[in-house]
């Protein structure tokens, strides 16, 4: 539920409930961020439609930059973590 029609189905009793919505601005996002929602667009035909993709941008951007400072491969982290986890191709 979209945090607009959750105020409209509970009315007066949201007064003093917080909402929490990431900002999704590329002055937060960082200057990679408008290129990733360009190239979204050209591979969906259309922006991401919630703020759930925010989250896995950041998780994807921590989990590489992890791999660039350890050196290795994401399959090298898989493995050293202990996952049996294969390339599909």
């Amino acid at each position: 539920m979209h945090q607009n029609q959750f105020i409209e189905a509970v009315g007066p009793a949201v007064v003093g409930f917080r909402i929490c919505y990431p900002d999704v601005s590329p002055e937060v996002m960082g200057k990679g961020y408008p290129a990733f929602v360009e190239k979204y667009k050209k591979a969906y035909n259309e922006a991401p439609i919630s703020n759930g993709h925010a989250n896995s941008y950041d998780a994807a951007i921590m989990v590489l930059k992890a791999i660039e400072q350890v050196g290795k491969t994401i399959q090298a982290c898989l493995e050293a973590a202990g996952a049996n986890v294969r390339p599909s191709s």
